[in-house]
């Protein structure tokens, strides 16, 4: 099961947990407050780990300098 952020929209905590796709989009309850204020944030780890903003080289970034 995926760990997905949030952030609660009553008292502004960010927090962490596991949900299934189907509840990702689902408010979720917040471990600070308790309200189901959860709203769901991109994180840093979702976007992927290509190295160094981008720049890991692969088949679809930069080539080199030679």
């Amino acid at each position: 099961m995926p760990i997905y952020e949030y952030v609660c929209k009553s008292c502004g905590y960010k927090f962490e947990t596991m949900a299934t796709l189907a509840q990702a989009h689902e408010a979720q309850e917040c471990p600070k407050c308790g309200k189901k204020h959860g709203e769901r944030v991109l994180s840093v780890s979702s976007l992927g780990s290509r190295g160094s903003f981008g720049y890991g080289g692969g088949s679809c970034g930069p080539s080199g300098f030679g």
